[in-house]
């Protein structure tokens, strides 16, 4: 303890005045009587008052002392020196992803964290202002800045887990947006075990609508990072996927990829169902910090929920299981309009569900009776409404893009390599001797671009779905590739696909799926993986479902129509459960530290309290006595 007012110690002297009144007497006038018996009273009064006398026993003179000290030391401003939040306006992100479920500390690491919440909450100086967010894919406002302690503490109890990764940019501009105009002690804490990448570009201070909308905010506010967690104990799925397997008619490839992030080997199995079944288990070993694969060839069915657990003891869950589902295919009827392409021809015979016809351009009759029509170096005068049509370095006027000209050798830059299109492909080496420049429509998407054209683009409109290859097949590397026989199939089950229809529906936790609404469903239903139920109304096509923040499957019905997707964690950053004892925010280094500063706890008020009611207390001891 010390004191701020050290010059007032210099008002202790006034005890001493106090004492020094009890030993003078009243001035009398002397009388003489012949007896004292009567005058017992005022004798003990004579003898009190009798000048330099050995001082008596007195509450009185006790409380009187004791009343005059506190007043005296409460003058001096004794403080205490404690670790307390110091901001004005204070914004807790409480992070509740994923990793925030690990069981390192009981119960986990989210109630350590609301805990750590409660307590900076409990430590509030009077005139103090918090906000509470939850960060987890998203950030919501559980409550905006205010005093009412109440209020805070319902706030932190509101936080639930989710399995999904973090975004911690978005919560830090939101919080610093809630600050008001930044003073000093303003703060922001961030309350995680700091499984997320470093935060890049972030904007400080209070930030307005405007500036938000603009990408303008500046400002200051300090930025307190403080861990949760102990442990990295844990074993995660962080892939998964199920695939045609092109090599061989009607079979399925499942890919597992694991990874350990405990400090030792450990040794666990690896199971593999399919709709609740057990299809086959897999012993596998990692080493500390190793990451290990398995492809389960020849997966003996094509459709149906496929879920990969690995069984293991360590202190994250959700990433011990991933999903996958497989939609059934049907047999797919394919003109191929064209003088001849053995190459495209045999890559669609690949797959036992497409029948092909060939068709010679001079004796194309129309789209009717075929789910899909290629069009191989001949471009037709008008595509039919309704169809579904891969063009080989053909462009009409009413598809996908516009031909310019042509243009000698383009090279590949860059491809999606997670479009249902092009994705598992490879097209780095893909060389052509030319390719149509093309302009796309305002409905298509480039999926391979080059350095002077488009190569590949696809569409979907209100009146047809479209794939585009800007070359000729013939006249470049591509059917030498690997590539190629997964691109033609790609685009065969993407252009081919009902409502529902699509292979291997899966999307990370917390993305917006997309839904395909049949004709005439007004109401779409999804069933969650805890089973409870959300109903969409259909107001557009298609409906956009973004409730995915658990992982495991998800079944839509509308009407009697059903399907189903997936959403998996499948989180390198939150499966490493490692706490980290530093985080990058906007290329500053946070350590991990309290959310508490030293900060002076000043007592006078309490003394003055304690003082008036001694005061009180020794008026009514005078009182009684008279």
């Amino acid at each position: 303890m010390s004191i701020l007012n050290t010059p007032a110690l210099w008002y202790a002297l006034t005890i001493p005045v106090i004492v020094l009144l009890y030993f003078l007497r009243l001035k009398r006038r002397e009388l003489v009587v012949p007896s004292t018996l009567l005058w017992q009273n005022t004798v003990a009064d004579v003898q009190a008052n009798a000048p330099f006398q050995r001082l008596r026993r007195s509450l009185l003179l006790f409380l009187q002392i004791l009343f005059l000290a506190l007043l005296v030391f409460a003058v001096t401003r004794p403080f205490l020196r404690l670790r307390a939040l110091t901001g004005r306006s204070i914004v807790l992100v409480v992070d509740s992803s994923a990793s925030m479920q690990a069981t390192d500390v009981a119960p986990d690491r989210l109630a350590a964290a609301r805990k750590e919440a409660l307590r900076i909450i409990e430590d509030l100086s009077r005139g103090d202002q918090l906000a509470v967010l939850e960060a987890a894919d998203r950030t919501q406002v559980r409550t905006g800045l205010t005093q009412d302690k109440r209020v805070m503490k319902r706030a932190v109890g509101d936080i639930a887990a989710h399995d999904t990764a973090t975004n911690l940019q978005e919560a830090l501009v939101l919080a610093r947006s809630l600050l008001p105009k930044p003073r000093t002690g303003d703060e922001v804490v961030i309350l995680s075990d700091g499984a997320f990448p470093p935060v890049e570009n972030l904007p400080t201070g209070r930030v307005s609508d405007a500036q938000l909308s603009a990408g303008q905010v500046g400002g200051e506010a300090e930025t307190r990072f403080v861990m949760v967690g102990q442990s990295s104990d844990n074993v995660g799925i962080v892939a998964m996927d199920a695939r045609r397997d092109y090599s061989a008619r009607a079979a399925t490839q499942v890919f597992v990829q694991m990874r350990n992030y405990s400090l030792a080997r450990r040794d666990f199995t690896l199971e593999l169902y399919r709709e609740g079944g057990l299809v086959e288990v897999r012993r596998a070993t990692l080493g500390k910090g190793a990451v290990g694969g398995e492809t389960f060839e020849q997966f003996p069915y094509e459709s149906g929920l496929i879920e990969a657990r690995i069984d293991v003891e360590d202190q994250l869950a959700v990433d011990n299981r991933a999903y996958s589902y497989l939609v059934a295919r049907r047999d797919v009827q394919v003109q191929l309009v064209s003088d001849g392409n053995p190459f495209l021809q045999r890559a669609l015979e690949a797959d036992p569900h497409v029948r092909v016809t060939v068709v010679k351009p001079e004796s194309y009759m129309g789209h009717a009776g075929y789910d899909l029509t290629i069009f191989d170096r001949y471009t037709p005068d008008k595509l039919e409404a309704g169809g579904a049509y891969l063009l080989v370095a053909a462009a009409p006027q009413d598809g996908p893009a516009l031909s310019a000209g042509e243009v000698a050798r383009p090279a590949v830059v860059e491809w999606e390599r997670t479009h249902p299109v092009t994705r598992y492909t490879n097209l780095q080496d893909l060389q052509m001797a030319s390719s149509l420049a093309l302009q796309p429509a305002t409905w298509a998407k480039t999926l391979v671009d080059g350095d002077t054209t488009p190569l590949v683009i696809c569409g979907e409109s209100r009146t047809m779905r479209a794939v585009l290859i800007g070359f000729d097949i013939l006249q470049s590397t591509l059917p030498k590739l690997a590539a190629f026989p997964i691109l033609v199939q790609n685009s065969v089950e993407w252009l081919t696909r009902s409502v529902g229809e699509v292979a291997n529906r899966q999307v990370r936790t917390g993305d917006a799926v997309p839904l395909d609404v049949v004709e005439g469903a007004r109401t779409l239903v999804v069933e969650k993986p805890d089973r409870t139920e959300a109903k969409l109304p259909v107001e557009q096509q298609p409906v956009l479902f973004d409730d995915t923040q658990e992982a495991g499957p998800y079944r839509v019905r509308q009407g009697r129509a059903e399907s189903c997707f997936v959403a998996n964690l499948l989180s390198k950053d939150e499966s490493n459960i490692a706490p980290q004892k530093q985080v990058s925010v906007a290329g500053q280094a946070i350590a991990s530290g309290t959310a508490l500063a030293e900060a002076n706890r000043e007592l006078w008020r309490f003394l003055a309290t304690v003082g008036l009611l001694i005061l009180a207390l020794e008026w009514w001891v005078y009182h009684r006595r008279l």
